[in-house]
């Protein structure tokens, strides 16, 4: 009876150990829930206290549903709220409205075009208005307007800005398309591989510019590795604009 004994207390002491590390499971459950659940109480506390920024976290969570069950309405009117001070809660209002409200995406991305210079987001904001104008997301086209963001966007460090300018121009005359191989430069030199790839095109083709194969090689090269796979050899003799 002692080895039998013996395996029961074995068992009971299994049985007892799993049973604790179900309850630390669960306490530990509970404890990342009430967790969860100050941190958003505690960003809607500073939300209604006017702090902008805790505003868009707090939209943030609401999109992605961390934490919280996804409500695209609760975090559009978040967004909305913290437009006012930052602009990347209006991008991402935007961002949000695309697809059901066009001309309230524009509004959001001209919001957020308009705020102040050290806004970090801002850049990104222009550049959507600047596709706003272009491809008419509840507004006329207007390509003099999206240059005009696109400009504005390059210039203040967004190189899809660049990127996008370079692209209008190279359809426009010879002093255009010559301007876009300096647009697709700048935002090559950020780091951009599509700047790069066209860049490359264009010393490839002798377009805007005089060709050079080797700097073609160069250009396509970064763009190959920054991971534009038509910039990548043998595909890239086919490649085009």
């Amino acid at each position: 009876m002692r080895p039998a004994s013996a395996m029961l207390r074995v068992v009971v002491c299994l049985w007892m150990a799993g049973c604790a590390g179900t309850l630390e499971r669960q306490i530990g459950q509970r404890k990342s829930e009430s967790s969860r659940a100050e941190s958003l109480a505690a960003l809607a506390r500073s939300c209604d206290a006017g702090e902008a920024e805790r505003c868009n976290d707090l939209a943030v969570r609401y999109r992605d549903g961390q934490g919280v069950e996804k409500d695209s309405s609760r975090a559009a009117a978040l967004f909305r709220k913290a437009c006012w001070k930052t602009a990347a809660a209006c991008d991402s209002l935007g961002e949000l409205l695309l697809e059901t409200d066009q001309a309230g995406a524009t509004e959001a991305f001209w919001a957020g075009c308009d705020a102040g210079e050290q806004d970090p987001a801002r850049p990104r904001s222009c550049l959507k208005l600047g596709f706003a104008y272009q491809f008419g997301w509840g507004i006329p086209v207007d390509l003099e307007l999206a240059q005009s963001q696109y400009a504005l966007a390059c210039s203040t460090g967004e190189p899809e800005g660049c990127v996008s300018l370079g692209l209008v121009e190279a359809k426009g005359g010879p002093d255009d398309v010559a301007r876009s191989a300096g647009h697709f430069r700048q935002a090559c030199d950020r780091g951009n591989s599509r700047g790069c790839k066209e860049l490359g095109l264009m010393y490839e083709q002798g377009t805007g510019v005089q060709a050079d194969p080797v700097k073609a090689a160069r250009y396509l090269e970064q763009a190959c590795e920054g991971g534009i796979k038509e910039a990548c050899a043998p595909q890239v003799a086919g490649a085009s604009h």
